[in-house]
């Protein structure tokens, strides 16, 4: 289980090094081999390939017309890139990706459970402002039992 946030930045060859501590969770619990996408263009999602690979096998299931099965299918592969971690935990963002969501600097990486978020940090900053966890939300989890 990924959790918390670090700092991270992409660097002058325009790669993204896993911070040690989400690194070595990754490590422990599944291999170097990642997939990395989006669902919006605006925040970077980067799985372990077994848990993409979960997700895959359910998206499969579907019946292959499901225009939301093709739009999920269009954005995700639009975005996305598999890739195999290097050995200092580094490894390249697609092109795509990077441009759409502005990935360079600094950025925020957050533990989402099973994988991992990569947010440019001035727009990571504004959502967190913009759109904060409110007393509803707070309610509507309250209601789901937690």
């Amino acid at each position: 289980m990924f959790r918390g946030q670090f700092t991270a930045k992409i660097d002058e060859k325009e790669r993204f090094k896993l911070p040690a501590a989400f690194r070595k969770s990754l490590s422990d619990d599944y291999s170097d081999d990642v997939f990395i996408t989006s669902m919006d263009g605006q925040v970077a999602l980067l799985y372990p390939l077994q848990v993409w690979n979960e997700i895959e096998e359910r998206i499969s299931r579907l019946p292959k017309m499901n225009p939301s099965k093709e739009r999920f299918l269009r954005i995700t592969n639009y975005f996305g890139l598999q890739s195999k971690l290097d050995t200092q935990g580094r490894t390249s963002l697609p092109q795509a990706l990077k441009e759409s969501a502005e990935l360079n600097g600094d950025v925020v990486v957050m533990g989402m459970q099973d994988h991992f978020e990569i947010w440019n940090k001035a727009k990571f900053e504004s959502k967190m402002t913009t759109e904060p966890f409110t007393d509803e939300d707070r309610k509507i989890l309250e209601e789901e039992g937690l």
